[in-house]
């Protein structure tokens, strides 16, 4: 009994089909990380041009805690 499933097992038709998809996404992963490494991988962006500066201000918050240009320092803001 055990001959006749482990034989059915080894005739199952999806079994090629399976090594092609598994054998085709790595493939693909391997071609991503290699053109990903390439071109450098994960590099610090240049940062913005700074195109005015603001000059030292104090403003009150909703919660009415105050908010000056220290506090936003190192954040990413926009001033108008």
């Amino acid at each position: 009994m055990d001959n006749k499933t482990t034989s059915a097992a080894s005739k199952d038709p999806s079994r090629p089909i399976h090594f092609l998809v598994w054998g085709g996404l790595a493939v693909v992963i391997a071609i991503v990380v290699a053109l990903f490494v390439r071109e450098g991988g994960f590099q610090q962006k240049a940062s913005y041009p700074v195109v005015a500066t603001v000059q030292p201000f104090s403003l009150t918050n909703q919660l009415g805690e105050p908010v000056t240009l220290e506090t936003l320092r190192g954040h990413v803001w926009v001033a108008d």
